[in-house]
């Protein structure tokens, strides 16, 4: 492949990357709207009414179906989205295979083992499942919404709010209304937005490792939010000698402790879709031609 051809295989890379994100991010929104459903089937839809009001029941009963309601949500909706991330993260690792298999000169690299170090360091078992305590499994865990849940829904219960107002306002406190983010969206706001991206230029650079790569290719093109620091790089040429002094970059904005900034996981900061494709030296000499002198 050319130099050129090869920078343009980096950005349909990329823009695959952007399509991945979006769909994890239509499927969050989805399972939003599966989780006010199955509370209103399963828990409001229960309890005792009386004259078009919730009766404050705060007892057993209201605690178990409560906590069934959401024990259904997370065996049925959690579940599948679950299985859907590990199946994006699978991809992410074979779009990098597949990038590296066409542009490395002597690739020899066993994916097997890549995927190996993914899945530990993820905490990924050998039958695609979330190991308990693994970095996965925290940043997917909903125990967080499931005590804001609750803590909202026995807050309405006592003010004796009436059946339709309470149906209302949990649909509002999990989805959000108007362009307002609900709980749901916040809580999973930093997943959708840089984990996947981040986990791209993580495999990136262990396929860099492998092959004795310093040279890479800062891809993911430009929206109209896209910071300075990624406008001056994008669709560049750079060595991780240059990375390495990113840090001091003024127009580095988006990065609170610039002592623990990580250039290949971090890039441009939160919300940043960029992608880091390492490449051959005669490749990027050839895209850049002062980097062969430097």
């Amino acid at each position: 492949m050319t130099p050129e051809e090869i920078r343009k295989l980096s950005y349909l890379k990329a823009v695959k990357l952007e399509k991945l994100i979006e769909q994890v991010e239509k499927r969050i929104g989805k399972a939003s709207s599966e989780l006010t459903k199955t509370m209103l089937k399963e828990f409001l839809q229960k309890l005792t009414v009386e004259q078009g009001r919730v009766i404050a029941q705060f007892n057993r009963r209201t605690l178990t179906l409560f906590n069934q309601a959401f024990k259904q949500y997370q065996e049925t909706t959690k579940a599948n989205l679950i299985n859907s991330i590990v199946g994006d993260i699978d991809s992410i690792l074979d779009d990098n295979d597949a990038f590296y298999k066409q542009t490395a000169p002597g690739y020899d690299v066993s994916k097997a083992e890549i995927k190996m170090i993914l899945d530990r360091r993820l905490g990924i078992d050998e039958k695609g499942k979330l190991v308990k305590h693994g970095y996965m499994n925290g940043l997917l865990d909903d125990a967080p919404i499931r005590s804001e849940i609750q803590r909202f829904v026995f807050k309405e219960m006592f003010r004796a709010s009436g059946f339709e107002s309470l149906k209302k306002g949990i649909k509002e406190f999990i989805e959000g209304d108007k362009g307002k983010f609900g709980l749901f969206q916040k809580h999973y706001k930093t997943f959708s937005y840089d984990a996947y991206a981040q986990l791209n230029s993580f495999t990136s650079g262990q396929y860099a490792n492998q092959l004795g790569m310093y040279h890479f290719i800062y891809n993911g093109g430009l929206i109209e939010t896209s910071r300075a620091f990624c406008k001056s790089r994008n669709a560049g040429v750079f060595s991780t000698e240059e990375a390495e002094n990113w840090k001091n970059d003024e127009d580095l904005v988006a990065i609170e402790d610039k002592e623990r900034y990580n250039w290949l996981i971090d890039r441009g900061g939160y919300n940043c879709r960029h992608s880091i494709d390492f490449i051959a030296p005669e490749i990027a000499f050839a895209l850049r031609p002062e980097l062969k002198d430097s």
